[in-house]
């Protein structure tokens, strides 16, 4: 299997041990000009093309990453301003990395989303328009661990031409989780179905977000939000951070549940909540709507049948007694 360019396409062509064509793909994309630069099979029998296109507005190449099933058809793809991408590799968590102009590597999860992007080429960004650095070839050897090689434009009045480098690059500088606190909604609370807020407190700089409901979903978000609307009945929301050192923490799984017909009432008799910061306030109580209507109907029928008793009795002539 390997990459092929056309004018504004580019495509994948798979051949036998004889040359036999076995299979014949072409992407289309939107640049007016489009290069093709490596390919690497992913974990689901699919493949990850990285490459380049021409940005028309700023007259600059800009990194594409184009994701394919097991027959070649795109899944989806994703573009990175500013620097083009010769070489991909995909991580042990299923995501990729890449590299290419200015040995800029960019790390991603398995949707293409940016988790780490930084310059290598040791650069000021005077030079980097004059000195040409790319990268060809990233492989990861440990756990966020990287390793890539290019060439680098040799600058200097008696020395021109190019030379080879090798960068080798650890992601994690600390080992220690983020610690996480879901503040709203309360352990155990009871809430509206919907405008739930998801309030949560984390330890360290959190360069990622997402949160969980009932085991399922991979939510990303940044900073307190509301959550979707839910479905009545019991839930459970689990919120993670990671760090800038690639730390995963979790937080305590939080039980709630959800009514459809509930209001807010000022008191929190009864239930337990944690000590929020004066900064996050506490979601205020809900008690069940039913309820209140049938102490309101029950109020409104006592005045309605006193109200009756004292019209019968004031519209009730009294007999006068006669002596024998």
């Amino acid at each position: 299997m390997f990459a092929v360019d056309y004018t504004n396409a580019s495509g994948f062509v798979k051949i036998d041990l004889s040359g036999t064509v076995l299979l014949n793909q072409t992407l289309l994309s939107d640049s007016s000009l489009v290069s093709p630069e490596s390919l690497t099979q992913t974990t689901d029998g699919g493949f990850a093309l990285v490459g380049w296109t021409l940005n028309s507005s700023s007259g600059v190449r800009d990194g594409w990453l184009v994701k394919t099933d097991s027959s070649c058809n795109q899944v989806w793809n994703c573009t990175y301003s500013g620097t083009g991408i010769y070489a991909v590799t995909q991580t042990s968590d299923e995501g990729y990395a890449l590299a290419g102009d200015y040995a800029t590597m960019i790390i991603t999860d398995a949707q293409g989303n940016v988790l780490w992007r930084q310059i290598n080429d040791g650069l000021s960004a005077e030079y980097r328009q004059e000195i040409s650095t790319s990268v060809h070839s990233i492989i990861q050897y440990g756990d966020l661990q990287y390793a890539m090689v290019g060439e680098q434009e040799s600058y200097g009045y008696y020395d021109r031409g190019y030379g080879a480098f090798l960068n080798m690059e650890t992601l994690r500088t600390d080992t220690t989780p983020p610690a996480i606190q879901i503040y709203s909604p309360a352990n155990g609370g009871l809430y509206s179905t919907e405008g739930i807020p998801l309030v949560v407190y984390v330890d360290n700089s959190a360069s990622r977000l997402w949160y969980s409901i009932d085991g399922q979903g991979n939510n990303t978000f940044m900073g307190n939000i509301t959550l979707p609307t839910l479905t009545e009945g019991q839930h459970n929301i689990t919120v993670y951070a990671q760090d800038t050192s690639y730390n995963t923490g979790a937080s305590d799984t939080v039980p709630f549940l959800t009514q459809t017909a509930i209001f807010d009432v000022s008191s929190n008799a009864g239930v337990s909540h944690p000590t929020v910061p004066t900064s996050i306030h506490e979601p205020k109580i809900a008690i069940n709507l039913q309820m209140a209507m049938w102490i309101g109907v029950t109020a409104i029928i006592a005045v309605m049948v006193s109200a009756a008793l004292v019209i019968y009795k004031i519209s009730t002539p009294k007999k006068l007694s006669t002596a024998k």
